[in-house]
């Protein structure tokens, strides 16, 4: 049964659509009055946004660029995203996701990522386009482009950019590096107060201890010479010589011998059976107050104090700290 071609419309068939879609099958009719032969005009080129034509030549694309490469969103425009955007977005950011960890290689999305739960990914703009030719898919970027003079301004404007964020990521490492060291150091100088502390605390003691065992000595001079005064010859120098060689002798010497005790001390409480940081292998200082008052009964419990506080190489008690 033939038919008419004013048939074919009556049946809601179009001629000008049948013959061209039975001869790209390979059936080749002949065609009847008032059916056109197909022309070989090409349909024209898709027009590409400019920033669709910029993100073709990047290296790579990331996976938030490519859902809105799809979506016919730019990424980079100003102002908000609208609901069916944000939507649209969301919904070929899925889609590529899925892709991406599609196990068959003709549902795989070719492209590189930083591993980790949520990975960077990296997606080739020519992956993409393979990807899309695979799926039968329009691919949202251009295969080609002659980037315009604006859109290199852009490119070498990103660039400018990326290099002043590659150099900022390098001075704030710089940086971060810079307060550590100088963390580290005031560390080191606490310490150094810390131990410049004590070092006075000792000093003061001892000073306190030589400026007793002076007045002490000083008390016994006193005794001993209103118990037993000198007798002077008025006319004899030599006479005076004597007294002034006594009253020499009474002048005590200078107390060295309290660090001779001190190191005595050490050798004996503080040998190698000790550690720093476990007070249960610290010496007690009421052992070694008792052992200096019983080895050296002649010092005064100043003296006795000093000489623990200089020989002992911890700090008791580092939470006691002078009020200013």
């Amino acid at each position: 049964m033939t038919f008419r071609s004013s048939e074919y419309d009556q049946l809601g068939f179009k001629a000008d659509e049948i013959y061209p879609f039975l001869e790209r099958h390979g059936v080749k009719l002949p065609r009847q009055g008032g059916v056109s032969a197909p022309t070989d005009e090409r349909p024209a080129q898709r027009e590409f946004p400019g920033w669709k034509r910029v993100m073709s030549v990047l290296p790579y694309l990331s996976l938030s660029e490519a859902a809105h490469a799809f979506a016919d969103v730019d990424p980079h425009a100003s102002g908000y995203k609208s609901d069916d955007e944000e939507a649209e977005i969301h919904r070929w950011r899925t889609v590529l996701s899925r892709a991406l960890y599609a196990t068959d290689s003709g549902d795989r999305l070719e492209a590189e990522s930083e591993g980790g739960d949520t990975p960077d990914w990296y997606i080739k703009p020519a992956n993409l386009a393979a990807w899309c030719a695979r799926k039968g898919l329009e691919c949202p970027l251009p295969a080609s482009t002659a980037l315009p003079s604006t859109c290199f301004e852009s490119l070498d404007h990103l660039r400018a950019i990326e290099t002043e964020r590659d150099a900022k990521r390098a001075e704030n490492d710089r940086l971060r590096t810079e307060i550590a060291r100088l963390s580290e150091r005031i560390v080191g100088k606490n310490r150094e107060i810390a131990s410049l502390e004590r070092t006075i605390v000792r000093n003061s003691l001892l000073a306190s201890a030589r400026q007793e065992d002076l007045e002490r000595r000083l008390a016994d001079a006193t005794a001993m010479r209103s118990n037993h005064p000198p007798r002077l010859d008025q006319t004899s120098g030599g006479s005076m010589s004597r007294e002034i060689d006594e009253l020499k002798a009474l002048v005590p010497p200078q107390p060295m011998w309290l660090m001779e005790i001190s190191i005595a001390v050490q050798r004996r409480y503080w040998g190698d059976n000790w550690k720093a940081d476990d007070r249960d292998t610290w010496a007690s200082q009421a052992d070694i107050l008792e052992w200096l008052k019983q080895t050296y009964p002649t010092l005064s419990e100043a003296q006795r104090k000093a000489v623990e506080l200089v020989a002992c190489p911890v700090d008791r008690n580092p939470a006691a700290k002078r009020q200013p």
